[in-house]
């Protein structure tokens, strides 16, 4: 919680006091002292002060969901902690050949036969999908090639799904 005062301070956090419940930070603005405080936290430069006074400990203050939420959503650059993988974008091969033959159904036998011919081909759907070269994906089928290119270097747009359908990809072939 932030308040507001009067007072000049040389620290956005040098004023506070502490109840049952929450430790009321004073400012001249609070908005902007709200955002550098949740800055700091994400930082993990805050140590909290109801610990520090009543335990005699300094435990750091960690963000809440909201906090995070608001931390990563504000972010001029993607945030993506250094020990996880990477996101890999990867449309099922069927919603792809569905969508290079203009066919609704992925029950289509025309699909089917496409999808089975790729696997005897070139391997496993993960395989096709992440780590095969386009070029040899293009002796199978250059249209789903340039598709699976497209997905791999983030130039395929997704109209996103919802109320118990799934997204689409849009294809600009």
């Amino acid at each position: 919680m932030f308040g507001k005062s009067e007072k000049t301070r040389d620290s956005l956090f040098n004023e506070y006091t502490i109840s049952e419940q929450f430790i009321e930070i004073v400012s001249e603005n609070p908005l902007n002292a709200r955002k550098e405080y949740i800055n700091n936290v994400s930082k993990g430069k805050i140590v909290c002060p109801a610990c520090k006074e009543k335990i005699n400990k300094n435990i750091k203050i960690k963000l809440g969901v909201s906090e995070r939420i608001e931390v990563i959503s504000t972010s001029a650059e993607p945030i993506h902690p250094n020990h996880r993988p990477p996101y890999i974008n990867a449309v099922p091969l069927m919603d792809i050949i569905r969508a290079v033959k203009k066919i609704k159904s992925t029950n289509s036998v025309t699909v089917l036969k496409s999808y089975d011919k790729m696997l005897n081909e070139l391997g496993t759907e993960f395989d096709i999908l992440i780590d095969k070269e386009i070029e040899e994906i293009k002796k199978s089928d250059e249209k789903i090639a340039s598709v699976i290119e497209a997905i791999r270097n983030n130039k395929v747009e997704y109209t996103p799904g919802g109320g118990g359908t799934y997204g689409q990809i849009q294809l600009e072939i």
